[in-house]
């Protein structure tokens, strides 16, 4: 299976995730994105998917809880943030967001651990929906296919922190 996006590397045989392109409603949403990112946040197009909501209400709520976060932040970095989910979305506003809207969090990997799994078909558990948390991002994984605006996986080789999954 999927034959065609194998990589074999020192005999050892990768399989890419599967993906489609999807920006969680974000081109129908009427929201500009002023950023870099042509598609929108990632984090908010995933939420959505996964929870098959409006990219736009999502998109509020995580700025309102975003704005909250960056102006009770020590950091001078995270205090300098925008606040627009647009710029990035803080782990410490997605986490407790998620987590509140009865997400369950698995984590991979931990302090000193190193890289544990990878975003790649045969490590990623077999659920019929999780949302991966990779470097810098969340992509929602519905029965083995990425959701996502272009291929997330790196050939196999992405980092995958840990996943939500609904209890």
């Amino acid at each position: 299976m999927y034959e065609s996006e194998a990589e074999i590397e020192d005999g050892i045989e990768e399989i890419a995730m599967p993906w489609v392109h999807n920006d969680g409603g974000f081109s129908e949403s009427g929201l500009t994105n002023r950023g870099r990112r042509k598609h929108g946040s990632p984090v908010v197009a995933a939420i959505a998917i996964a929870e098959q909501r409006r990219y736009s209400e999502v998109y509020y709520e995580l700025r309102t809880l975003q704005w909250d976060f960056t102006m009770r932040a020590r950091s001078k970095r995270k205090q300098e943030h925008s606040g627009d989910p647009h710029h990035g979305v803080f782990v410490e506003v997605f986490k407790p967001y998620l987590l509140a809207r009865g997400w369950l969090w698995t984590p991979t990997m931990g302090v000193g651990t190193g890289v544990t799994m990878h975003l790649d078909y045969e490590e990623v558990p077999d659920l019929p929906l999780l949302i991966a948390r990779i470097s810098k991002s969340l992509v929602t994984v519905i029965n083995g296919v990425a959701q996502y605006t272009h291929d997330p996986s790196r050939d196999g080789r992405r980092a995958l922190y840990g996943y939500f999954q609904p209890r």
